[in-house]
């Protein structure tokens, strides 16, 4: 970039000097103020499982994109778009080679999900016949996880504090699930649900970090992990020190499943990359005949 000097935003005049004029007629003149940033997760990587065809262990659920949890810690941005223009392309010629004719009824289907269903209901009746005032609301219930996560689970990670935010989320994510929350009203029925699901990828996003701490692992990708008996960062920041990289875990993926109320997780080694021959010939005649779609 050629960037290499001076202030952050003279490295920026160099860079971008359309950026600050662009701030300027907004009225903020990075040259002369402060500008207000804040952190997000956009590249905190992970995402579904997913075979060859963007297929999960869902069966005909096909996470495509960065939902796939295919990119890993270093992915360059455009793979990402990438990932989504082809997964897309190649999932629909999936789908409509292998899935063409539905495989389960709908009277099967309803057969299926009936007991899912009256479970779904019976809770929805006895949350709206609650009127506690003493129980969370759905505002509160929301931002309990979202300053969990935001204390334990983003770009600094203390094992002590991923401990107290795990032990939490169990908690909350318990008395979530049994319906311990109050609803205004009828409304709130759909925050409610929405509540249940990000509260239990909170628990489970959680569970995967834990682990990976307990593991040895340490600072990667977009986070630190700090230590106190891990490297000094700064002499300007003295009571601050982190955890290095475990770079054998580099050849590792945790893989998270919920089942029955149960969190399993399991550490398996990446798939390597394929080192066979393909004979141009040999792979078209196969793609015309339609024999790849076995491939998981």
């Amino acid at each position: 970039s050629g960037a290499l000097f001076g202030t952050p935003v003279e490295r920026l005049r160099h860079m971008n000097p359309m950026a600050i004029e662009l701030y300027k007629q907004n009225g903020i003149d990075l040259e002369t103020e402060p500008l207000e940033i804040a952190v997000c997760a956009q590249h905190n990587n992970g995402g579904l499982q997913g075979n060859i065809w963007w297929e999960s262990n869902l069966k005909h659920l096909f996470p495509i994109g960065e939902a796939n949890g295919s990119h890993g810690v270093y992915r360059p941005g455009g793979s990402a778009l990438n990932s989504g223009q082809v997964g897309g392309y190649r999932v629909a010629q999936y789908i409509a080679h292998v899935y063409r004719e539905s495989s389960l009824g709908h009277a099967d289907f309803l057969q299926q999900i009936q007991g899912q269903v009256e479970d779904i209901l019976t809770l929805s009746k006895k949350l709206l016949a609650r009127r506690e005032a003493c129980k969370p609301s759905m505002d509160q219930v929301r931002a309990a996880f979202q300053e969990r996560m935001t204390e334990a689970g983003a770009h600094i990670r203390d094992r002590r504090a991923v401990e107290k935010a795990l032990q939490e989320a169990k908690e909350q994510y318990d008395m979530v699930r049994l319906g311990e929350v109050s609803l205004s009203s009828a409304a709130d029925l759909l925050f409610y649900f929405q509540n249940r699901q990000l509260c239990l990828v909170h628990l489970a996003v959680l569970q995967s970090i834990m682990a990976y701490l307990e593991k040895g692992g340490g600072s990667r990708g977009s986070y630190l992990v700090v230590s106190s008996d891990g490297e000094r960062i700064s002499d300007a920041l003295l009571d601050f020190s982190y955890k290095r990289e475990k770079e054998s875990l580099r050849n590792q993926v945790l893989e998270y499943r919920f089942m029955d109320e149960a969190h399993m997780l399991t550490w398996r080694e990446v798939r390597g990359i394929p080192e066979d021959t393909f004979w141009f010939e040999n792979v078209w005649n196969a793609y015309r005949r339609k024999e790849f779609y076995g491939g998981r």
